[in-house]
């Protein structure tokens, strides 16, 4: 039986990657994997610290992705453990999860038609995250690799065409929590005289919040609301835009919320027009309110996608806001349901099993 080692730098389990990243824990453990953590910075609770065996490195280095905390936590897990798993790029790992998608491939999203955007890229960091990306592909300890997605496989298998021929390579999605599944108001529908669309997440740039205010701002007036959730350190930035375009008054800036599914549940159309996104939790979880979605051909969950349940666009204002306005009148609440009822965590238990098995 093997015993895990994952390693990861920072944990904290506030976000959509993190709560995956406890997924990912409770699985390995309720598979007799027991896993053991080896990380940098830990601030997930004292509760989850005793659930786990945390091994923590106390190195002052503020870099996350330092030489000296890979060395410290490959060879710490090798000594504690059978197989030692990544979540950060880690050369020397066994196997690693591609939660992120490739790097190279992130930062060609976000600039590929900006002057600024490509000077960034070449900045130290994101060099030697590049660096790290391909270092970590380039050992020969690696034997799999796993994504949350088939469009970050696809992107993986095009990009490293060697690396993707030796290794065993599964996909492997994101489950859907039993309280989000089990809760759905079924009273809800789209209203005859305002459609309620929304936007849910941080980091607001990479998920096309600025593209989709542009195309919010072309729709005819008061046929429309739109609620964003989330938060970004630019977000007054973003008001004052909505504001430029005319269109604010029709917008609601919810903020942070607890129960983001609550909120799905009040909301006829889910918009998500990132830049790049391999997973994006926000599109199943949506879909199982009974929400319609929208969402650019940029996103790993587009698979869940089909005529009956949404729209695939591609990355643009005229292209989402001609999604919009041509939205069906009517659409099936319990199809988009049961296009993602199949996430649950015994399934994603069981894949996990035939990953590491």
């Amino acid at each position: 039986m093997k015993k895990i080692g994952v390693i990861r730098a920072s944990y904290r389990f506030d976000g959509g990657g993190e709560i995956q990243t406890l997924n990912l824990l409770n699985a390995l453990g309720d598979l007799g994997l027991k896993p053991s953590i080896f990380c940098k910075n830990w601030s997930a609770g004292e509760s989850l610290r005793q659930a786990y065996e945390i091994r923590q490195f106390a190195n002052s280095s503020e870099l996350d992705l330092s030489e000296e905390f890979f060395e410290w936590a490959l060879q710490a897990a090798r000594k504690e453990c059978t197989w030692v798993h990544g979540h950060d790029w880690i050369p020397g790992v066994d196997s690693i999860r591609l939660g992120d998608g490739l790097h190279t491939k992130f930062l060609n999203s976000m600039s590929a038609r900006s002057i600024f955007g490509r000077w960034k890229n070449m900045l130290p960091k994101n060099a030697r995250k590049i660096a790290l990306e391909k270092s970590t592909f380039a050992s020969s300890a690696l034997s799999r690799v796993m994504t949350n997605s088939s469009m970050c496989m696809e992107e993986f298998e095009e990009a490293y065409p060697e690396v993707a021929s030796r290794v065993h390579k599964q996909v492997v999605h994101n489950p859907l929590s039993e309280e989000l599944l089990n809760f759905f108001l079924s009273t809800k529908k789209p209203s005859a005289h305002r459609v309620i669309l929304g936007f849910v997440g941080s980091g607001w740039k990479r998920k096309g919040l600025d593209i989709l205010l542009r195309s919010f701002a072309r729709l005819k007036s008061g046929a429309f609301e739109l609620r964003i959730v989330g938060q970004d350190r630019h977000a007054d930035s973003y008001k004052r835009f909505a504001v430029r375009l005319g269109c604010d008054e029709n917008i609601h800036w919810l903020g942070p919320q607890n129960r983001v599914f609550e909120t799905l549940s009040e909301v006829d159309v889910l918009i998500h027009p990132a830049r790049y996104e391999p997973y994006g939790n926000v599109v199943t979880e949506a879909l199982s309110q009974g929400c319609f979605v929208i969402c650019s051909d940029r996103v790993g969950t587009k698979e869940f996608i089909s005529s009956e349940n949404g729209r695939v666009v591609s990355l643009g204002v005229f292209e989402l806001q001609e999604a919009i306005e041509n939205l069906p009148s009517h659409w099936s609440k319990d199809d988009c349901r049961s296009s993602v009822s199949h996430l649950t965590y015994d399934r994603y238990k069981h894949d996990l099993g035939m990953f590491f098995g």
